[in-house]
C-alpha cells in the first residue's frame, strides 16, 4: 500500500511495552513519500531507569534509516520522552530531518501544523510531581495491559 504521508507518534523504542514488531510489520507493508515521526520515538526517560534495547527496536530504527536513505523524506519532531533531540533541531541526522515543528501541506493545499503537543501540557511542564504521578499511572496501566493480554493469549484471543 502506498501513502503520500504517514504520521507516527509515541513509538517508545527502548521501553518494555513498545510494540516494535507490529510497527516493523506495518513499515514493511507500506510505502510513503513522507514519514513524520512526531515525538517519543525513543523513550529516553525509560532508558534512564533501565536500559532495554531488544533486536526488534534496532530493526525499527534500521528500517526508518533505510527509508530515509532510499527516497522517503523522514521528518522527526522530538517529544517529551526524547526531548534531548530538540537540541539538534534544524539539522539532518542520517538523512532524517529534525525539526521543533513542521508544516505539512496536503494535496488540496491545506496546511497542518505538526508538533508533539507536550508543549501545551501544563502538568508536564510545570509540575514535577504531576509528571512523575502520570508516568507511574501510565506504567501501571501498561502492567495491567500485559496481564490482560497474557490471559487473552491463554483463551486463544488475539492481542488487544
Amino acid at each position: 500500500m502506498h501513502y503520500n504521508a504517514i504520521w507516527l507518534s509515541d513509538i517508545h523504542l527502548g521501553y518494555r511495552d513498545c510494540k516494535a514488531n507490529f510497527l516493523l510489520d506495518f513499515l514493511n507493508k507500506t510505502h510513503t513519500n513522507r514519514l513524520y515521526l512526531v515525538g517519543d520515538v525513543v523513550d529516553l526517560w525509560a532508558m534512564k531507569r533501565s536500559f532495554l534495547w531488544p533486536p526488534s527496536h534496532h530493526e525499527v530504527l534500521r528500517k526508518i534509516i533505510d527509508l530515509a536513505n532510499n527516497g522517503t523524506r523522514v521528518i522527526y519532531i522530538p517529544g517529551n520522552h526524547d526531548d534531548l533531540m530538540r537540541e539538534v533541531a534544524g539539522t539532518v541526522l542520517l538523512n532524517i530531518e529534525i525539526h521543533q515543528q513542521f508544516v505539512h501541506t496536503t494535496h488540496e493545499g491545506k496546511k497542518l501544523l505538526l508538533l508533539h503537543g507536550d508543549e501545551f501540557d501544563h502538568a508536564v511542564l510545570c509540575s514535577r510531581f504531576a509528571r512523575l504521578a502520570g508516568d507511574a499511572g501510565y506504567s501501571l496501566l501498561l502492567h495491567f495491559n500485559r496481564w490482560s493480554n497474557a490471559l487473552r493469549r491463554c483463551w486463544g484471543l488475539p492481542y488487544w
